[in-house]
């Protein structure tokens, strides 16, 4: 497909290359053949750079125009917690696809749980907890500059990696 575009492009103004001796001596000539290349030279960056812009199907899944601007590639809720409401217990947020993530953590009693979450803005999730016996539908949001889950009840989990 780059290929055909660039071979388009390249042969639609070709003829912005060609000067005829008559036309050579012409100014206004001589500015419609250079405007005639100008739209290749405008293009010539961008289909360079077309393979660094691309996007995966994950990543345009997980974004929405909801969303705002953001970078391609980052995923803000990705990575492991420190939960003070249960001391020295780590919370490992992983993207699961779509708009979903999968919470996995353990508690004081070491027994594992897992629950699912889902992207309800930019900066918010919303947790299930009833797997673990909890309530579901948890609004957690996130904290801009330091990437920390703050939950309602005022429980903060501090992102550590």
């Amino acid at each position: 497909m780059l290929r055909t575009l660039c071979l388009f492009l390249a042969a639609s103004s070709a003829a912005g290359f060609k000067l005829d001796a008559p036309a050579a001596a012409n100014r206004r000539s001589f500015l419609q053949k250079a405007a005639a290349v100008a739209p290749l030279a405008a293009v010539a960056p961008l289909l360079v750079a077309a393979p660094s812009l691309a996007v995966t199907p994950q990543e345009a899944a997980s974004r929405s125009s909801r969303d705002g601007g953001k970078g391609m590639g980052t995923n803000p809720f990705v990575g492991v917690y420190s939960d003070p409401a249960h001391e020295g217990c780590t919370r490992k947020v992983s993207y699961v696809g779509s708009r979903s993530y999968q919470i996995d953590g353990a508690d004081e009693d070491k027994k594992p749980w897992k629950v699912i979450a889902k992207r309800t803005g930019s900066s918010s999730i919303a947790v299930d907890f009833t797997p673990k016996g909890g309530p579901a539908a948890v609004t957690a949001t996130q904290l801009p500059l330091s990437g920390d889950l703050k939950f309602p009840d005022g429980n903060v989990w501090k992102k550590v990696a």
